[in-house]
């Protein structure tokens, strides 16, 4: 679905390292993989101001930060502050749409039947209608 969503985005590049090792899958360990296949680039990691609190939970987190610059973006209903204790790397706060939609949002939608159009791009609906991906949705 991410291919699918960012085909007719140029400049982006769908990595699937994560999906293609074995085990479970750190933070820490993808960015490290990331550094080694593409050394001379810099990484920004983007997260949701409803996620920040959570970093200090990860494995190996002043890892992460030490190797990515972190972006924060704001998300409805959450505060942008960044704590204290995560100011050890790069951090900015990173201009976005304030949309309030989530993965989940999207997956009660189908389940209930509701449309989820205006939710994911084009493609990725018809992959999800046409899949029945997540009960029984309609068309988007």
């Amino acid at each position: 679905m991410l291919c699918l969503a960012v085909r007719d985005e140029p400049s982006f590049m769908v990595w699937d390292g994560e999906i293609r090792r074995k085990g479970i899958s750190y933070t820490v360990d993808t960015i490290r993989k990331l550094a080694h296949d593409f050394p001379d680039s810099s990484f920004y990691f983007i997260v949701g101001s409803d996620n920040v609190r959570e970093i200090k939970t990860w494995r190996r987190w002043r890892d992460v930060l030490a190797m990515v610059t972190l972006c924060v973006a704001h998300r409805p209903g959450y505060s942008i502050t960044i704590p204290a204790s995560l100011n050890i790397g790069r951090i900015e706060k990173f201009p976005s749409p304030e949309m309030s939609v989530s993965s989940t949002m999207i997956r009660e939608c189908c389940a209930r039947g509701q449309s989820y159009r205006h939710l994911v791009p084009e493609a990725v609906g018809e992959y999800i209608y046409i899949r029945k991906l997540y009960a029984t949705p309609i068309h988007p």
